[in-house]
């Protein structure tokens, strides 16, 4: 019995010896590294027939990019391909191409014309960002995901409309863009993100996106040309969206609104009127933390025995109960399982 025992416990060490230097193999064998080439100003890499271009060379004012290299298809501009090409004044990106990576043409203070191709889903974090002399750009209907800073420092950037299909936009896209009048956001995000249209100073139109719940942190900081917001009825919650709006006078809620956050109106100093619906339910006590105007001057329009009134009498605002305004804003009734579980995510 012992023999069999002995040889039973040999077996099993032979079978755990040789699971074990299998384990080992798998793990130190090496990843596949993606073949590299460069033709005339393009560098590139490779797997299989798909091929990203990840540096230009060249110094043309306007360069076509290639649909194809070395027979290979060409589906990305890498990370900072054309980061700080000066002389770059128009580049056409072909069809084929599905993302502009991180930082694509970040600082190409020259760029004025981009042509985007329909078949672009992606546009990573600072891809365009410092381009200075970029006045229009154009996004595809089929771009999903736009990355932070993408557009950041884009200061002659005039109009922007982000596709219906986009159902993903990072913090602080339009940052310091200060020649942008109009915004056009038709995405499919249900946040608008912290410092979105930070130091837009000329943006006087904004359309909010339709699935909209949520307006994060300074979101609207610093946008001076702002001097009234109507907001849509589909926004559940916002705070501290208006930081430093030295021209902000009015404030119109949307009837889905449950929720004001902390420092609402920071660094503003000249509301005037507050358009605020029965259904706001919470008001943070911080709503006007380092507000330096007159509240007591401020104009609280609502429904009688709402929240609302309750808030704004208790300090020493002034209440009216003329709802016109209010009932001139559109859009949808807010439903309180889907607020639960918007606010879950």
């Amino acid at each position: 019995m012992k023999t069999k025992n002995k040889n039973l416990y040999v077996f099993s060490g032979i079978l755990l010896a040789a699971f074990l230097a299998m384990i080992l193999s798998v793990s130190v064998k090496p990843a596949y590294a993606a073949e590299k080439g460069s033709k005339g100003d393009f560098e590139y890499e490779y797997e299989g027939k798909r091929l990203t271009i990840t540096n230009y060379t060249g110094f043309d004012d306007t360069v076509e990019i290639p649909k194809t290299l070395a027979g290979k298809n060409v589906v990305a501009i890498g990370r900072s391909a054309f980061e700080k090409s000066k002389n770059l004044k128009k580049v056409v990106v072909p069809e084929g191409v599905i993302l502009i990576d991180y930082n694509a043409f970040g600082d190409c203070e020259s760029l004025t014309s981009v042509s985007l191709p329909s078949t672009l889903k992606e546009i990573g974090q600072s891809a365009f960002t410092g381009c200075k002399s970029l006045e229009h750009i154009t996004i595809p209907s089929n771009v999903r995901k736009i990355g932070g800073s993408a557009f950041s420092s884009c200061t002659s950037l005039v109009e922007i409309t982000l596709p219906e299909k986009c159902h993903s936009i990072g913090e602080s896209m339009f940052y310091g863009c200060e020649s942008l009048e109009k915004a056009m956001i038709k995405s499919r995000t249900k946040s608008l993100p912290n410092n979105f249209f930070w130091g837009c100073t000329n943006l006087t139109e904004i359309e909010f996106p339709s699935k909209l719940r949520f307006v994060r942190g300074s979101s609207l900081g610093c946008c001076d040309s702002l001097t009234k917001v109507t907001f849509p009825d589909n926004i559940f919650e916002m705070s501290g969206c208006f930081w430093d709006n030295d021209n902000l006078t009015t404030v119109v809620f949307g009837k889905s609104t449950l929720s004001l956050g902390y420092e609402m109106f920071g660094s503003c100093k000249n509301i005037r009127y507050l358009v605020i619906p029965e259904s706001v339910q919470k008001f943070d006590d911080g709503i006007f933390s380092r507000y330096y105007g007159e509240i007591t001057g401020i104009t609280v329009i609502t429904t009688a025995g709402s929240k609302a009134e309750k808030w704004a009498k208790s300090l020493d605002m002034n209440v009216s109960y003329d709802i016109s305004d209010i009932d001139n804003v559109g859009g949808e009734e807010y439903d309180e399982d889907e607020w639960d579980e918007d606010f879950d995510e």
